[in-house]
């Protein structure tokens, strides 16, 4: 009998000892993936996301829109990310799969006239409301810009065992996580 409890606990430490590596590459990884968003290195943004999303669009489409979303009378910038919560490994078919919840700011400032109208400020914070809700979205009328402060989640995706982890957002209006992620992922991190 004290053979088996040790054989158990002996199980129990060698999984956390795995929890805590695998937490350690995704902390790191992900490290890279929010410097590389923050500086708008949108090739080192590319190389850290989840392979399978460019069947859906091309990398260099990827880059090209990430490119285009400045410009046109607006400036963005990102920063203060930071992990919040890594969840335990979830394993499937070859692939590890771990919930990170995150933390940062998104800046819009508009600098074009035809995008500081009261109807378009309206507009835009109508918007950003509805989509990260109303206490996360703040507004300075003198510089025209929007801060928004970003409580999110991504998922980490690694091949079994390479210590290797590529990021999507959880978060899914566009319905890209059904088409890219197993079912059986989506209900474990959906509870």
């Amino acid at each position: 009998m004290r053979t088996f409890f040790a054989a158990l606990l002996g199980m129990a430490l060698f999984s956390a000892g795995l929890h805590a590596q695998a937490e350690q590459q995704i902390r790191e990884q992900l490290q890279a993936y929010f410097e590389a968003t923050e500086s708008k290195d949108w090739a080192a943004v590319t190389d850290l996301l989840y392979p399978p999303l460019f069947e859906l669009v091309p990398k260099a489409d990827m880059i090209q829109m990430f490119e285009d979303m400045e410009g046109n009378g607006m400036v963005f910038n990102m920063q203060d990310f930071k992990a919040q919560a890594i969840s335990e490994v979830f394993r499937y078919e070859g692939e590890a799969f771990a919930k990170v919840d995150y933390i940062g700011r998104m800046s819009l400032q508009f600098t074009s006239e035809a995008m500081q109208t009261p109807e378009m400020t309206g507009m835009m914070k109508g918007n950003l409301e509805a989509q990260y809700g109303l206490d996360m979205v703040e507004h300075d009328p003198k510089s025209h810009t929007f801060t928004i402060k970003l409580n999110k989640s991504l998922l980490a995706v690694s091949p079994e065992g390479a210590g290797t982890w590529s990021f999507i957002e959880a978060e899914d209006s566009a319905g890209t996580l059904q088409q890219v992620l197993p079912a059986a992922v989506l209900r474990h991190f959906r509870g």
